[in-house]
């Protein structure tokens, strides 16, 4: 089980209104593996930075971070890497996507990236995600929409403990969201892994996750 506390995490950069008003920031919250969480807030309020601190990107905090009972304060860049691999699916914003690779090609680095030698997963995956015709389509070429729908299969090739997802659905229609959401949810659910997902305007009757107002 990997159980993640932030302890009084206060962003070195943010407005003391935004602090005061948080439900997460400066305040005591463990988010417990097997788990779904959503977390919401208007721009600029730091959905963004929450999600790189909890992936090790960032560390630009006041407070502290735990993995189960050990604080992260000490953890070396190779820790983080190896977290990211073993045990933290990640979807930025910005999704990270290699644009003038195709959409084949990038979810097979990530395959390369975890030992995963059965690349019959991504035809897969582009199938239940409506996307299996753009497979050999370089991604530079892609709308956002799509390239968000790479991004998060991309996050699905690997074992993790804890899914991070960074306003994952800002681009896709009511239909392509509830059904990437149901794929994501049930991969969680088979690994017995946590959620935590950013949004802006996602409903709050997501009826299995808890809800904090960032």
């Amino acid at each position: 089980m990997l159980d993640i506390t932030l302890s009084n995490i206060i962003p070195k950069n943010i407005s003391d209104e935004y602090v005061s008003s948080s439900s997460i920031w400066d305040k005591e919250i463990t988010f417990k593996q097997s788990q779904f969480y959503l977390i919401r807030s208007v721009s600029g309020r730091g959905k963004s930075t929450l999600i790189n601190y909890l992936s090790g990107l960032k560390s630009d905090y006041h407070g502290f971070q735990m993995h189960n009972e050990v604080k992260c304060t000490n953890f070396d860049p190779s820790y983080w890497i190896d977290k990211r691999k073993d045990d933290i699916g990640l979807v930025n914003q910005d999704l990270k996507l290699i644009k003038e690779l195709t959409v084949f090609e990038n979810l097979l680095l990530k395959l390369e990236l975890t030992n995963i030698t059965n690349s019959d997963i991504i035809d897969k995956y582009l199938i239940d995600f409506g996307i299996d015709n753009l497979k050999n389509k370089k991604c530079i070429f892609l709308s956002m929409g799509q390239q968000q729908r790479v991004a998060i299969i991309r996050s699905l090739l690997q074992p993790f403990k804890w899914l991070l997802l960074d306003e994952p659905f800002s681009h896709l229609d009511e239909k392509n969201k509830t059904n990437a959401l149901e794929i994501i949810v049930n991969k969680a659910k088979k690994q017995k892994a946590g959620i935590i997902l950013t949004s802006l305007n996602l409903s709050d009757k997501l009826n299995l996750f808890k809800t904090f107002d960032l």
